[in-house]
């Protein structure tokens, strides 16, 4: 006879076990596969190459920056700087910062569209209980203190989920996970550059050593945010391609 051992009783359909079969009341049927679940293989195109760009805007600011220090360091030793050269370092300082601040604009939205995505995944990949709505995955980069720890809390939910072994996850379940270390890794350097950004401010000494001294911590700082922004790359793809191992793990 079919279906032994199946539950006789009507009611809602039930996923086995293996999350390749569902059962209507009556029957086993093979699922069709994840209902809900869209690519991300669009939005992590557009979030790598916003993010390589802001790399290469960031190459750009620290070019800029090297030669400010040049003329800062010149005028400050006494060997001297020709006003020319003075305005062109102002110019470039200017111009880089501009570029710099709109592909980093490009970035945020690109990235937060992947990650809007990414989580808004998350039901249809089998996760039940979670913390974060697609909407707040966005939300929370936006609210002081709190944005110190809820992105971070965010992909490392969204990697649980998409754990490709388990066809169904509850926030039990996932506790048992670890995200990888490479995520706690991105959000520290992340972290860290903005610190010492805010530390530009508070540099002493007259108005050409603090210009220089504002300077050279720009330059750590770019280097810490451009190493995140690489880290960000590898995770964007990483969890692109988890996601979608666990569709196929789902799709019968």
């Amino acid at each position: 006879m079919d279906n032994v051992g199946a539950p006789l009783s009507a009611g809602p359909p039930t996923i086995s076990a293996d999350g390749r079969w569902l059962w209507n009341g009556m029957q086993w049927t093979a699922r069709a596969g994840p209902t809900g679940f869209r690519s991300l293989n669009a939005h992590r195109t557009w979030a790598v190459a916003a993010l390589a760009a802001w790399i290469a805007s960031a190459a750009l600011q620290l070019i800029a920056d090297a030669t400010r220090i040049n003329v800062a360091s010149a005028v400050i030793n006494g060997t001297g700087v020709s006003l020319t050269d003075a305005q062109n370092s102002d110019r470039l300082v200017s111009l880089a910062a501009l570029i710099h601040l709109g592909v980093f604009v490009l970035a945020a939205v690109a990235f937060l569209m992947w990650l809007y995505r990414a989580v808004a995944n998350n039901h249809a990949l089998g996760a039940y209980e979670l913390r974060f709505t697609p909407g707040w995955a966005v939300g929370w980069w936006f609210v002081p203190f709190a944005n110190l720890v809820r992105p971070l809390q965010i992909i490392a939910e969204a990697w649980r989920a998409a754990d490709p072994s388990a066809s169904r996850s509850t926030a039990e379940t996932r506790s048992h996970l670890r995200a990888p270390a490479m995520v706690i890794a991105w959000w520290l350097l992340y972290l860290i550059g903005n610190v010492i950004a805010l530390f530009e401010r508070w540099t002493s000494g007259d108005p050409l050593t603090r210009l220089r001294g504002a300077t050279e911590l720009d330059i750590v700082s770019l280097v810490v945010l451009s190493a995140a922004a690489g880290m960000a790359i590898t995770l964007v793809v990483l969890l692109t391609r988890r996601e979608e191992a666990k569709v196929r793990q789902l799709t019968p």
